[in-house]
């Protein structure tokens, strides 16, 4: 049996197949996009935090007091999990996660 070359490319501490890459960095930013969008409805802003950390890149809604309320890890297994939630949802789930 032929084995298959498979190279692996780091992204915030995860590591993903190369030929995926593009296509990961695109759902991940279109996760980005709509995870701030959400957090929006119930914070006051969003900030992302630990790009290049062990534990990868996230973001964090704050509120008027200057509270931490949603978290959302941008891992491989979230951005998976997004393609199947609506922008309700996703929301709804950051807010009551907290």
């Amino acid at each position: 049996m032929k084995q298959e070359d498979v190279r692996f490319v780091e992204v915030d501490g995860y590591l993903i197949p190369f030929d995926e890459l593009d296509t990961y960095k695109e759902r991940r930013l279109r996760l980005e996009e709509r995870a701030r969008a959400a957090m929006l409805t119930f914070a006051t802003r969003v900030e992302k935090g630990g790009e290049g950390s062990q534990d990868g890149a996230f973001l964090v809604g704050v509120l008027d007091d200057g509270e931490y309320h949603g978290f959302l890890h941008l891992d491989p297994e979230m951005v998976d999990r997004a393609d199947y939630l609506t922008d309700g949802e996703l929301a709804e789930e950051l807010e009551l996660g907290s």
